[in-house]
């Protein structure tokens, strides 16, 4: 006896559709029975405050202006290598008066600063005020206008006073340039051994 197809391919469908509705019924939670509260439904877990803050996106640093980064090259600058040393000072060249009339020589403490003050008083006068000074020559040649070209001449020296007749010393040497010296009590006088010659 044959039976009609169609029938039993729709048949055989319905079966299909009813067994596999029975299984996604029995893989979801079951209903609550009549009275009973529903059983909460499970959460997905949050995540920490910190795994929300990872996950934003980094913001770009700003770039640094001009003055900025010269300032930090400044600082690397004045910070220099940590093994650098002061270099030591270079040793002063004491001060020494400029040659006049009065012509410096010689310093008491060759390391320490000298000076020389020198001025016409008048007629045949002159005075000399030193500081750190033991020898100086004295070229009447060169005196400025005014004082007269001839001695004698009266120099007055750290308030010593001493006269030059600006008589030759010597045939052949001027009497117009002599050296003064200061002894070691700090009393002035020519050096009579230390001459000059005339013209040179």
């Amino acid at each position: 006896m044959k039976y009609p197809l169609k029938p039993f391919c729709m048949i055989l469908s319905f079966l299909v559709l009813s067994a596999t509705g029975c299984c996604k019924q029995d893989a979801r939670q079951p209903s609550p029975a009549p009275g009973e509260k529903p059983a909460p439904q499970a959460q997905e877990p949050q995540r920490p405050d910190g795994d929300q803050q990872a996950e934003k996106p980094e913001t770009a640093a700003e770039p640094e202006s001009p003055e900025q980064a010269a300032a930090k090259t400044d600082e690397s600058q004045s910070a220099g290598p940590a093994t650098s040393q002061p270099k030591p000072e270079e040793p002063r060249e004491p001060k020494r008066p400029k040659p006049t009339w009065v012509i410096f020589r010689e310093a008491i403490d060759p390391e320490e600063d000298a000076e020389i003050k020198a001025a016409w008083r008048g007629e045949y006068k002159f005075s000399i005020d030193t500081s750190n000074v033991k020898r100086v020559t004295i070229d009447m040649t060169k005196l400025p206008e005014g004082p007269p070209q001839k001695g004698p001449w009266i120099i007055q020296i750290d308030n010593q006073g001493i006269e030059l007749t600006g008589f030759k010393p010597r045939p052949g040497y001027t009497g117009h340039i002599r050296d003064l010296i200061r002894s070691k009590n700090g009393v002035w006088d020519v050096d009579r051994k230390r001459l000059y010659r005339q013209g040179g």
